[in-house]
């Protein structure tokens, strides 16, 4: 019942993205059979993405089992409303069929429609709106339930892993050995301030913006875009300003501070950040739920683990 669950690994071929898969703006719309291909494309992204976290995971047998059932019953929330909460909004969305069509007609004549014919559009994009919030109140709530019993099943150190994830082809070292490997992450920012605390100062001056640019550059290569030219130049200084605090510090200090430096070292994602905020900010854009939820109590889980269980 303990033995832990490994995909046989994959050699992926193919070199696209969430965004890569998108079709390229300014052109034509794709045809349906290229954009039948696309989405085909977006979510073997998404599936491999998740296949990825779960080999990072590490899930032991019972603890898929345990996934599973959440994201079945959060699979059975998503599907939609039932009993009088369907009848309910199958009769608001005839009314306001019926309504929208006469004032459309009303509309057609050349002056925004007026009376009676306004008050109950209007009343009936209201009920509309009424009952979308109100199964988006129930569906969170009875999300956010599943939401923590979720986190029951996890231990700190896997919870630590999915917080820190993000969808992608290949998976980075944190995610082949999450252990080892968040044990080296942790230590190589304290080892680039001390190196950069051993330049000499002429040569730390004379060379410190080609080093702050080298760092962007590192940045944007193995961890994530920037969003413009502004954000990379306020990084350098960000980068510049953390080294000559880290250097002007005397050895027993910096090994005080060392590990606040360090983690300061690592510049914040704004392209993430700036997502997040957009999700929660959309209306009806589903409940807001942690990145353990996101992931693990999705639809597209349900599948592979139940493939998972089956070897």
């Amino acid at each position: 019942m303990n033995a832990r669950l490994v995909l046989t690994p994959m050699v992926v071929l193919i070199t696209v993205s969430a965004v890569a898969a998108e079709p390229p703006r300014g052109l034509a719309a794709l045809s349906p059979e290229a954009e039948a291909k696309r989405q085909k494309v977006e979510d073997l992204f998404q599936d491999i993405s998740t296949v990825n976290l779960l080999n990072g995971l590490r899930l032991t047998r019972e603890q898929a089992q345990q996934v599973l059932a959440l994201a079945r019953e959060a699979q059975q929330v998503r599907q939609g409303l039932k009993g009088n909460g369907v009848e309910a909004y199958q009769k608001a969305l005839a009314d306001a069929e019926a309504t929208y069509e006469a004032f459309k007609a009303a509309a057609m004549k050349g002056e925004p429609p007026t009376g009676p014919v306004s008050n109950r559009a209007s009343a009936a994009e209201q009920r509309l709106k009424d009952l979308r919030d109100q199964y988006a109140a129930d569906v969170q709530k009875r999300l956010k339930d599943l939401e923590a019993r979720l986190q029951n099943v996890l231990t700190e150190g896997q919870k630590e892993v999915v917080e820190g994830f993000k969808p992608c082809l290949i998976p980075p070292q944190n995610l082949r050995d999450p252990v080892r490997a968040g044990q080296a992450a942790g230590d190589k920012p304290v080892q680039i301030l001390s190196r950069l605390r051993s330049i000499p100062a002429a040569e730390w001056n004379s060379h410190k913006d080609e080093i702050a640019a080298r760092h962007v550059e590192m940045t944007e290569k193995h961890k994530f875009k920037m969003l413009s030219d502004q954000e990379r130049a306020a990084e350098e200084r960000r980068f510049i300003a953390l080294a000559e605090q880290a250097r002007a510090l005397k050895d027993t200090d910096f090994e005080l501070e060392k590990a606040r430096l360090a983690e300061a070292l690592q510049p914040s994602d704004k392209r993430e950040a700036l997502m997040e905020e957009l999700r929660k900010r959309a209306p009806h854009g589903g409940p807001e739920v942690s990145r353990a939820a996101h992931w693990l109590l999705s639809s597209r889980v349900v599948p592979i683990l139940e493939e998972r269980l089956r070897m």
